[in-house]
Parts: C-alpha cells; sequence; structure tokens
C-alpha cells in the first residue's frame, strides 16, 4: 500500500492498494474512525478526509478474486503531522 505517512486535520489523502490478485475487487476501512472513506470503495484508490483532532489511525484494505476464493490485505499507519 502506498499513501502518506502523516497527516494533518481536514488533509484529502489518497493512498493506493495494487494486488496481485486478477480483477480484484477491493475493500477500504480505518480502525479509528479519525479517517473517513470519501471515494474509491471499490477501486485500488482511495480518498480519506482527516478528522478534526487527528493523532494516529490505520487504514486496512482488503482485495479480493471476484469469486471470493483468494485474498490478501495490508494496512497503513498514519500519523499526526507533516
Amino acid at each position: 500500500m502506498e499513501g502518506p505517512e502523516r497527516a494533518t486535520s481536514d488533509d484529502i489523502i489518497t493512498v493506493t492498494y495494487m494486488s496481485n490478485i486478477e480483477n480484484a475487487l477491493y475493500k477500504w476501512g480505518v480502525t479509528n474512525g479519525s479517517l473517513v472513506l470519501i471515494e474509491g470503495e471499490n477501486s485500488s484508490a482511495a480518498k480519506f478526509k482527516v478528522e478534526k483532532n487527528f493523532v494516529r489511525d490505520t487504514i486496512w484494505a482488503e482485495s479480493y478474486s471476484p469469486d471470493l476464493v483468494h485474498n490478501c490485505s495490508t494496512i497503513l499507519v498514519i500519523t499526526a503531522g507533516h
């Protein structure tokens, strides 16, 4: 997964995750809720808005095959700052 390791409140950040699964479907999530998915739910690239009072959060991404046989996932930890 590629994206910034640091962000501040009200930033819009873009994160990408390229799976090695053919015709992959994607799912994105956030562990603590201080980042909000605003674009790219079923895409290899997603945009997140950084909420007020942001300190640290984890974005996770999962890719899976259309037949749901294969899947893989990864995480990216982002902390406050630039």
